[in-house]
């Protein structure tokens, strides 16, 4: 799974996703650690994602990647303080 952000302050993700099991039926906990690579700018950097999920017998599912990308797309914004004399 890959997702884009365009700069954020965070890249908090929901707990949601598909993960079925064949016996309990209920996956109790989403779980995701994270690794982080740094870009040019505090902005821009990349979040290599590890997902992993536990169903209610304590089985623990194959882990499950994401990359998040993040970019700082956002331009500086400049203006004047008014004309002056001299």
């Amino acid at each position: 799974m890959k997702m884009r952000i365009a700069r954020a302050d965070t890249t908090t993700t929901k707990t949601e996703g598909d993960c079925t099991d064949n016996c309990s039926k209920m996956v109790t906990t989403f779980n995701y650690t994270d690794s982080r690579t740094n870009g040019t700018c505090p902005y821009n950097y990349t979040i290599n994602r590890t997902w992993t999920a536990t169903d209610s017998c304590g089985n623990i599912s194959l882990p499950c990647s994401q990359v998040i990308t993040v970019l700082d797309t956002i331009k500086p914004v400049i203006s004047a303080r008014g004309n002056h004399r001299v």
